[in-house]
């Protein structure tokens, strides 16, 4: 057996069942085990320069006899190997997860490995093994995104308040504070939510407002709104509106911190920040300000 390659494939997630069997039974990985488990909790130690540099003052101020302790080479060896392969290890697994963010009234684009591919929203983040995809087909998911996942593939989207998990189909998930959706498109969907599980068909879609499951009805739409540019909303608390706003347009809007009341059904589009602000105001009787600094005063009445 080829301990080299086999290492190489364990810590990239590529190794066979029986391959991993017999690395398994080789009395390198136990050690090698070890050590991965220890860089897996890897933190660097607080270190005082201040501190560090009296004592070296001293040091070099004392008369006492330094003492020299002679090391046995092959000790010395064994050290600088094991110490080589801990920042081997750190670096690999440092380099496994593969992460990709949007800022403020940015979209991107990203292709799999498997040639699924990710629309990620503005304000969004998500994070998968890039190395290892073979074997681990899970994406982490911060905001929004629109998933168009290859047939034939197995895929989980993975977020702080669910799980979704998917064969070969078009979804979008939307996690965002106290705001939790899933919306299938094509194929079949199963959301996975605390303690409930439930199958979405094409046109269904599954929706958490603070913790509350909503029941929502069938759509005829074949893909999110705001992948054509425009933001679109049920019954949604206002503040949840208008922070949408912020992340479309990179605007700071004010005075409607932790307002629900009233709720908004409807939609703006993402190419004028004036336009949308009216889509939003006049059907709820709202008044605004644009501002020289680019913040939004919102009054409500």
């Amino acid at each position: 057996m080829n301990t080299e390659n086999y290492l190489a494939k364990w810590l990239s997630g590529e190794l066979e069942d029986t391959e991993l069997k017999v690395f398994k039974e080789s009395p390198e990985y136990q050690e090698y085990a070890r050590i991965v488990a220890h860089t897996d909790n890897w933190k660097a130690p607080d270190y005082d320069v201040n501190e560090q540099l009296e004592l070296l003052t001293e040091k070099i101020h004392s008369k006492k006899e330094v003492k020299v302790i002679k090391m046995n080479p092959a000790r010395l060896w064994l050290r600088i190997a094991a110490v080589a392969i801990i920042i081997f290890g750190t670096t690999f697994f440092m380099m496994r997860d593969t992460q990709v963010n949007t800022a403020y009234a940015q979209t991107d684009v990203i292709a799999l490995p498997d040639e699924s591919e990710i629309t990620l929203n503005a304000d969004s983040e998500i994070s998968y093994n890039k190395i290892g995809w073979n074997g681990e087909r899970v994406v982490t998911l911060k905001g929004e995104a629109f998933f168009k996942v290859k047939k034939g593939q197995t895929f989980d989207v993975i977020t702080n308040q669910g799980t979704v998990s998917v064969l070969g189909t078009q979804f979008n998930v939307k996690d965002r504070t106290n705001y939790y959706e899933v919306v299938c498109y094509e194929g079949l969907v199963k959301v996975s939510f605390n303690d409930e599980q439930k199958l979405l068909h094409p046109g269904e879609s599954f929706k958490v407002v603070y913790g509350e499951i909503i029941k929502e009805v069938k759509l005829e739409s074949v893909q999110p709104s705001w992948i054509v540019q425009e933001s679109s909303f049920k019954s949604t608390p206002l503040h949840m509106v208008f922070e949408e706003l912020e992340r479309q347009f990179n605007v700071d809007v004010k005075g409607i911190e932790n307002k629900d009341k009233p709720l908004f059904t409807g939609g703006f589009k993402h190419s004028d920040l004036e336009t949308a602000l009216k889509s939003v105001c006049i059907p709820l009787n709202l008044s605004y300000q644009i501002n020289k600094d680019g913040t939004v005063n919102i009054d409500l009445p």
